[in-house]
């Protein structure tokens, strides 16, 4: 398996010669996600980039735990994450890469910048693929 130039660390490469190759043009790319979650583990605000991106509505994307919307390799490791962000309060934005369900069943790779500013109960998250 090839491992594009945007995968992350330990992603398949080919057999034998870590080499890598340009992803097929995807008109996702580029497009900034932002959100708002809950300290219940729920989005309640999300941009229109995450139905471009992902394809849920704005009301599916909201109805769940976002930890439902992860890999499930993803869920432990976020759902920890975003409790230590709470508990230690705001402080400098911390990046995560997870892989995001999308409506079609598939996974997305992604990399969130995310922060928490306590006395909203609320936390933050910044999402952006960079174009090769």
């Amino acid at each position: 398996m090839v491992a594009f130039d945007d995968d992350p660390p330990g992603a398949d490469v080919l057999a034998g010669q870590g080499g890598s190759a340009k992803r097929p043009p995807d008109p996702t790319r580029g497009r900034v996600m932002e959100g708002v979650g809950d300290f219940d583990g729920y989005l309640v605000s999300v941009n229109p980039a995450f139905h471009a991106v992902l394809g849920w509505s704005v009301e599916e994307l909201t109805s769940v735990p976002y930890w439902e919307l992860l890999h499930p390799d993803d869920q432990h490791h976020s759902v920890e994450f975003v409790q230590e962000m709470l508990i230690s309060g705001p402080g400098t934005p911390s990046d995560r890469q997870v892989r995001m369900l999308c409506r079609d069943g598939s996974y997305r790779w992604t990399r969130w910048s995310v922060s928490s500013v306590r006395q909203a109960q609320r936390w933050y998250a910044r999402r952006r693929d960079h174009q090769s």
